[in-house]
């Protein structure tokens, strides 16, 4: 079990909050600005808000269980990657006032892992 460098109490619990608390990330106005879709704000943040998320939000599965990691299996992602992918796409739409789809989102990436079998 990889042990996480943030204690557990101090992970948002769920999906809606850790997209709250993306949005008040200093920078992350800034950042926004300068996409124009929200997968192109993940695809551009994947290696360092992204890969942030997913280490220090404990959603790899060999972290701990933590509550955030256990909505987002109930909503449907598996993997880590696309948890810190659907995070940020949703804070991006969020932040320009757009609704985040996340049934579409979950059956996107279910499609990928599907096609990748």
């Amino acid at each position: 079990m990889t042990q996480i460098a943030t204690p557990v109490e101090s992970i948002p619990p769920t999906f809606n909050a850790a997209v709250d608390e993306i949005l008040t990330h200093d920078g992350f106005s800034a950042a926004a600005e300068g996409t124009e879709a929200g997968d192109e704000f993940a695809t551009i943040n994947h290696t360092g808000v992204g890969r942030y998320i997913r280490n220090h939000w404990a959603l790899r599965e060999s972290s701990e269980d933590t509550p955030l990691y256990d909505n987002m299996q109930t909503l449907g992602y598996t993997h880590a990657d696309d948890m810190s992918a659907a995070i940020l796409q949703a804070a991006w739409c969020k932040h320009n006032n757009l609704e985040f789809d996340i049934e579409s989102s979950v059956a996107e990436f279910k499609q990928y892992w599907d096609d990748a079998a």
